[in-house]
């Protein structure tokens, strides 16, 4: 299935579009990490690898602090003989739990290895794996856009006269890139909505339903309509649309 997924980039000022294999780029073993019987322990290790470098300058950390760090998890988390299928060593202490699952990531290319002039080895995580890893925080903690700040920001940078001497760079590229992330998190929501809804409502009586709807109004829907008609009217910012 995954080699049917591929990327589009599009190209201002050239016809047609681009086409490049996702697994070009990342490698057919890639997500490995995520489907075998050690999923779960992937992921924990990614994890601690990608908090580790917040506190860096770049994306490298040294190998020793990392081992160092996986070792203390699987002290804490996991007593169990770890044992891949492709191969029949056993790893029962936690250190060379830690090197083996190191390695293994290095091997379906999470991580790379880089050495210093010292010899000091250091463990990097492309980008396209730091990339992975904010999706993968962004749905776990399922964070959600400041719609109002973002829509503020578009105003902003529309009205600005002072980024007028370059206009694409300073306000057509941003505006453009932050409302198709508004629309993007508005069919998030909506879809997010839908969802929520039909289970709510999932084998709920008429007057139950009638129940939710009235508390929804009180609540929640009234609020915002409140605030639509007020503060967030439209209206506010029409004289200045029609200027432009």
């Amino acid at each position: 299935m995954y080699y049917f997924i591929y990327a589009r980039i599009c190209v201002f000022g050239v016809k047609g579009v681009i086409e490049i294999r996702i697994f070009e780029i990342l490698g057919n073993d890639y997500f490995k990490a995520l489907t075998g019987k050690y999923q779960n322990v992937f992921i924990d290790c990614l994890e601690i690898i990608h908090k580790s470098y917040r506190t860096e300058l770049s994306y490298g950390v040294d190998k020793e602090i990392l081992v160092s760090k996986l070792t203390d998890y699987f002290e804490q988390n996991s007593s169990d003989d770890i044992q891949f299928d492709e191969c029949q060593d056993v790893f029962r202490d936690s250190r060379s739990k830690a090197n083996v699952f190191l390695r293994k990531l290095k091997g379906y290319g999470w991580i790379e290895y880089e050495f210093d002039n010292n010899g000091c080895g250091k463990i990097v995580m492309p980008s396209h794996s730091v990339s992975i890893m904010q999706v993968l925080e962004n749905i776990t903690e399922n964070n959600e856009m400041e719609y109002q700040s973002e829509v503020s920001a578009i105003y902003s940078l529309l009205t600005n006269e002072n980024l007028l001497d370059r206009p694409y760079p300073q306000i057509i590229k941003p505006v453009y890139n932050r409302t198709l992330a508004l629309f993007t998190e508005l069919k998030k929501l909506n879809t997010s909505i839908r969802k929520y809804i039909d289970e709510l409502t999932d084998g709920q009586s008429p007057e139950e339903l009638m129940e939710h709807f009235f508390s929804y109004n009180d609540n929640i829907g009234s609020k915002s309509y409140h605030r639509m008609k007020t503060n967030d009217n439209v209206s506010r910012f029409r004289n200045t649309i029609e200027m432009m």
